[in-house]
């Protein structure tokens, strides 16, 4: 298949757009996995559900001054509504949620990786929500997919990887486009 040019930039912004590695995630510059930028992060899932107008963010934003400001220019770009809440502890996290689902009328959820996010019972809890909501549940850990989790995306090795949940996505009626297909690693688990 031909790649027209536009596939090329939006390819490129894709694999390269953002900020430097680590610079909103907290991870280790060098390492063979990173998380995505925002820019990827979203440009992802306006591929997965074109149709896309709210995007529900839970993280601790202590680490992350510059992430209001990164998010601000991207909705604007990709005339979307980024919500995001501050979740530093444990017990903010269902009222959270359930505020990005029900108040916000969020399309996905976005999770963050954060100690907080990370506790088992938190986990299960954003899966079973998700899936009784029937609203997309991003992270950033394939193991979270495999357990019911929406997506996952990273780089691992230069490489990006998009990890789906088949069930979550037959049921939310999301499908890799071809222009994804053609620009990254798809695992269906």
């Amino acid at each position: 298949m031909k790649r027209t040019a536009r596939d090329i930039f939006l390819s490129a912004i894709f694999l390269f757009a953002g900020l430097p590695a680590g610079q909103l995630t907290g991870q280790e510059a060098g390492s063979a996995i990173k998380q995505l930028s925002p820019l990827q992060q979203v440009y992802l899932l306006k591929q997965i559900k074109p149709d896309i107008k709210r995007i529900g963010i839970l993280c601790n934003l202590e680490n992350r001054a510059a992430l209001p400001k990164v998010l601000s220019r991207i909705s604007a770009q990709f005339k979307i509504k980024i919500v995001l809440y501050d979740t530093r502890k444990k017990q903010n996290l269902a009222k959270n949620f359930k505020a990005l689902v029900k108040k916000e009328k969020a399309d996905a959820v976005w999770v963050f990786p954060d100690e907080v996010l990370n506790y088992k019972s938190a986990t299960q809890y954003l899966i079973k929500q998700a899936v009784t909501s029937k609203i997309i549940l991003v992270t950033y850990d394939p193991e979270q997919v495999k357990k019911g989790a929406t997506l996952a995306a990273r780089i691992e090795n230069g490489e990006m990887k998009v990890y789906i949940n088949q069930k979550a996505a037959d049921m939310l009626g999301l499908h890799p486009g071809e222009q994804l297909s053609n620009s990254a690693s798809i695992v269906m688990n």
